[in-house]
């Protein structure tokens, strides 16, 4: 009897969960979402889906570009590849191997992200990006009984625009994540830590440095509720100088829907995101994500496929 009454309970809940999924579709509409290029080096379709909310999700290459201690916990080794679907002037890809810290070893692992946009801009023509990540993780500590992870990633990013040459430099970005409890989890982030400067002929600015917080809450095996608050440190006052766009909310919801089906939908800068996961295939191990994201006009609207093989 229990088990009937379990089981007609779950299909109720995923039934109402493909409903928002679906009802969403229409709404969206204008989100101002950066997850191309600088500074936070991309996205991948989990993330996306999930409204970006992934400070304090163990993860892949999504945590990763979020927090580089989200990844310490991998139960397995990772390989993945995310690109955009449709767009005539923007390409984006980002490939990446990671492995979690296991038996008082090391972690991390490498992340490689290319993007070109065509659209000429204000210092001139095609602008293209080239990221080399580098990614160092490890447990350092206890609270409350729980281990507190940290982890480290160092950056390269390569930027050319045409007619006006090229520039590289170097920063890095440091995280923690440790629980609340049994199935809370919290996590810091500080990207873009040493604020590296932009020089281009005449053109001087410094890229932003984002200090971000975030938790995520198992209900069940099947869901989990991440919610994150982006640029803590540029908006919460006034003393830095009105820098950055405002304090970002990122919520996402994730839903197992069947062993081999999940469902995502999340809120980023105040618009809805969806995406779904299928895990199996023809592969042990493989993962196929998607997300969809609207912004301002349709051409710059976001389709997002990632395929991850854990190993």
């Amino acid at each position: 009897m229990r088990s009937a009454v379990a089981c007609k309970r779950r299909c109720l809940m995923n039934a109402a969960f493909v409903v928002c999924l679906i009802a969403s579709l229409p709404k969206c509409s204008t989100a101002q979402v950066e997850v191309l290029g600088m500074p936070c080096y991309g996205i991948n379709a989990r993330a996306l889906g999930m409204g970006g909310a992934s400070v304090a999700v163990v993860g892949d290459l999504g945590s990763l570009l979020a927090n580089p201690a989200a990844t310490v916990r991998l139960p397995e080794p990772v390989a993945s590849l995310s690109g955009r679907l449709n767009t005539t002037n923007e390409r984006y890809f980002l490939a990446g191997y990671l492995r979690g810290s296991q038996e008082g070893k090391l972690g991390g692992g490498l992340t490689l992200m290319w993007a070109r946009d065509e659209s000429p801009s204000a210092l001139g023509g095609r602008t293209t990006h080239f990221g080399l990540l580098y990614t160092i993780t490890q447990p350092i500590g206890m609270w409350r009984g729980y281990e507190i992870d940290f982890g480290t990633t160092i950056k390269m990013h390569q930027q050319r625009i045409a007619g006006q040459g090229s520039r590289t430099n170097w920063t890095f970005d440091i995280g923690f994540l440790t629980r609340l409890a049994e199935r809370t989890w919290i996590g810091i982030s500080s990207i873009n830590t040493t604020r590296p400067s932009f020089t281009m002929g005449t053109v001087r600015k410094r890229d932003e440095r984002l200090i971000n917080a975030g938790v995520a809450h198992w209900f069940d095996e099947d869901t989990l509720l991440a919610v994150d608050v982006w640029d803590l440190e540029d908006n919460t006052t006034d003393w830095a100088g009105g820098r950055g766009s405002g304090i970002a909310i990122r919520v996402g919801l994730e839903r197992r829907l069947t062993p081999s089906l999940t469902g995502r939908i999340g809120m980023l800068d105040r618009r809805l995101t969806i995406g779904f996961g299928f895990r199996g295939g023809f592969m042990r191990g493989m993962h196929i994500d998607y997300a969809f994201s609207d912004r301002p006009s349709p051409e710059d609207d976001i389709h997002l496929l990632s395929m991850s093989v854990s190993f």
